[in-house]
């Protein structure tokens, strides 16, 4: 079971968004995650699947009633910012020296 610390937001970010609020609410069952407040760090879903819920949701967590959002589904920079899977040194251009 893995954590996923969500990103805290402010309250006029959330406005206009579904609320999902709960305490330390027991999850899905579906092979779930430990939500965790982007505030306060406190679990806010046990054994929750966050994916499971399509939308722009709103997380607001029952310990410190900060709001939170998901983390993006991928955060690995662009592929231009990853090392090249081939760490070869470059070609030089030089000719190759003769043999004897």
């Amino acid at each position: 079971m893995a954590e996923i610390l969500f990103n805290p937001i402010t309250q006029q970010e959330a406005l206009g968004r579904t609320l999902f609020s709960g305490g330390m609410m027991g999850g899905s069952g579906f092979y779930g995650s430990d939500c965790l407040c982007g505030h306060c760090e406190a679990v806010m879903f046990r054994d929750f699947n966050p994916d499971l819920l399509r939308g722009d949701y709103v997380f607001q967590c029952g310990v410190c009633s900060g709001f939170n959002e998901r983390p993006p589904e991928d955060e690995s920079p662009p592929d231009d910012e990853h090392p090249p899977d081939d760490e070869s040194p470059p070609e030089d251009e030089s000719p190759p020296e003769e043999m004897p």
